[in-house]
């Protein structure tokens, strides 16, 4: 198009020398252009912040999580909640609640059943 407009204007004395020149101008300015703005990078940046994969599955999970704790008897809610999320020893939560060490144990043991089932449940799902 350029060299159509440019014999329009101007008389050219060797075309083909011009023509060459002008496709070789485009190229460059193709290169210089796509270097500037180019589609993909080389060295794709690194993240440690989590993928919008891992973000939904992380959020569906912690779904799961909320939804078995609150069909948990209360009791068993309440022990695993104090030793998971509050790192209180199985000790402490037997004194303070009132339980053999053995029941704290198998309350934490029969919760955590709960949320790998519901878990599985989801990934195979």
């Amino acid at each position: 198009m350029k060299a159509l407009k440019m014999e329009c204007t101007t008389h050219i004395d060797n075309p083909l020398a011009y023509g060459y020149r002008m496709a070789h101008h485009l190229i460059v300015d193709h290169h210089r252009e796509k270097n500037k703005y180019p589609e993909s990078l080389e060295y794709e940046p690194e993240s440690n912040d989590l993928s919008l994969e891992n973000l939904l599955e992380y959020e569906q999970r912690l779904r799961i999580y909320q939804q078995v704790l609150t069909q948990m008897p209360a009791l068993r809610r309440d022990v695993f909640i104090r030793r998971r999320l509050h790192g209180e020893s199985r000790q402490q939560i037997s004194k303070s609640l009132g339980l053999s060490e053995e029941a704290v144990k198998k309350h934490i043991s029969r919760a955590m059943d709960m949320l790998k089932e519901a878990i599985s449940g989801f990934i195979t799902s």
